[in-house]
């Protein structure tokens, strides 16, 4: 893998709406001289602004910012500035928010009580295009599952979503007919199928478009036009 470091120091920008965070993060980040901070947003809103107008390589954003949050955040950047890689810091771990987190194109996902030693390492791999996990992430659900499943690279559209052209016909079927109001076991009865059957496509179809909400797959059929409005 190449390493993209070279004399120019990576440029990185700060998002934490509490002052005494950015201020230890400012603090450990210039104990490495290979990064310089351009910027510090106290809300997302401020984040996109600085991001659009900094140009930073790397943004350190945390997850609970007012207004809005990392999460909207990284979705925001990821179909508008698909080339800033984006670290996200919470003060709560957890595994849905940990798949969350890279299901919306976050590269790292490092935890404030764990950042002293891990955030630097996190900094360095995204730098250089490798993925980071904390070990915390490996142990749940083990590196090579969460590459797979939530891999903010996967295909996307120039909308940042997952293109529908991922699903088979029979999946696209299945998912009109979900979105439109029917059950597993009406899906089944319509397309000559069993109900487990539809399930497991269900299942299948959520993990392809890295959703994990029923709502949000609603959502996204409707902003693909599978289902009017």
């Amino acid at each position: 893998m190449k390493n993209k470091s070279s004399t120019h120091p990576v440029k990185v920008l700060l998002a934490d709406d509490h002052p005494i965070a950015r201020r230890g993060l400012r603090t450990l980040l210039e104990s490495d001289p290979t990064f310089r901070i351009v910027g510090e947003a106290t809300d997302g809103r401020e984040a996109l602004r600085l991001v659009e107008e900094l140009k930073p390589a790397i943004a350190v954003v945390d997850i609970s910012m007012p207004g809005q949050n990392g999460l909207d955040v990284t979705r925001k950047l990821r179909r508008e500035a698909p080339d800033v890689k984006v670290i996200i810091l919470t003060m709560h771990f957890s595994e849905y928010v940990a798949r969350e987190c890279l299901r919306a194109g976050a590269r790292a996902y490092v935890s404030k009580s764990d950042a002293d030693e891990e955030l630097l390492e996190a900094l360095r791999a995204v730098r250089d295009d490798r993925p980071f996990f904390t070990s915390r992430i490996t142990e749940m659900f083990g590196t090579y599952k969460c590459a797979q499943q939530c891999n903010p690279d996967a295909p996307r559209g120039p909308d940042g979503e997952i293109p529908i052209e991922r699903l088979s016909l029979i999946e696209r079927e299945i998912l009109t007919l979900l979105c439109d109001g029917m059950t597993s076991s009406e899906v089944a009865t319509k397309i000559g199928s069993s109900t487990r059957a539809v399930e497991q496509r269900r299942s299948l179809i959520m993990e392809k478009l890295q959703m994990t909400a029923f709502s949000d797959l609603v959502r996204y059929a409707i902003r693909q036009g599978i289902v009017p409005v």
